[in-house]
């Protein structure tokens, strides 16, 4: 089963501007508690959208990896 999991600042939400590290960090902590929790799951594909400028979260098989200006594509 493929799930699509997605938080708004880290998937690129705010790649048009500054985001403040605060928002980052807290992100990411959802994020990964959630992917953590789905990882456990029998025959699960995690798909989620990353903003370019932040690392890439360990657990997920696909990530499509956002940059300014590019429009959201999921294959």
């Amino acid at each position: 089963m493929r799930i699509f999991v997605f938080e708004y600042v880290t998937g690129g939400g705010m790649i048009r501007g500054t985001v403040p590290p605060s928002l980052i960090e807290e992100g990411d902590m959802m994020l990964g508690a959630l992917i953590n929790d789905l990882a456990e799951l029998p025959s699960i594909e995690l798909t989620t959208l990353r903003d370019a400028r932040l690392d890439v979260p360990e657990l997920v098989l696909v990530v499509h990896v956002m940059h300014f200006g590019e429009p959201i594509r999921l294959v």
